[in-house]
């Protein structure tokens, strides 16, 4: 599933790439969900994916400012 997921939003879809995103977000991340651990630089990389797809995206934005402090 994951390599589906990471396929859909690498090939343009912005919200299957946020949702990616949030998976890995600390801020999002939920013991027992897709990922074991969250990890703010891959979730970096998927907010600045949504963000070349649809850089008016508002929460991408807010996220990746809060992730690159």
């Amino acid at each position: 599933a994951q390599r589906l997921y990471a396929n859909r939003a690498q090939s343009g879809d912005a919200k299957i790439a946020l949702a990616y995103a949030g998976e890995y977000d600390p801020k999002n991340h939920h013991a027992g969900g897709c990922f074991n651990t969250p990890d703010a630089d891959t979730a970096i990389y998927w907010y600045e994916t949504v963000l070349q797809t649809d850089p008016q995206n508002q929460k991408a934005k807010e996220r990746l400012e809060e992730l690159k402090k």
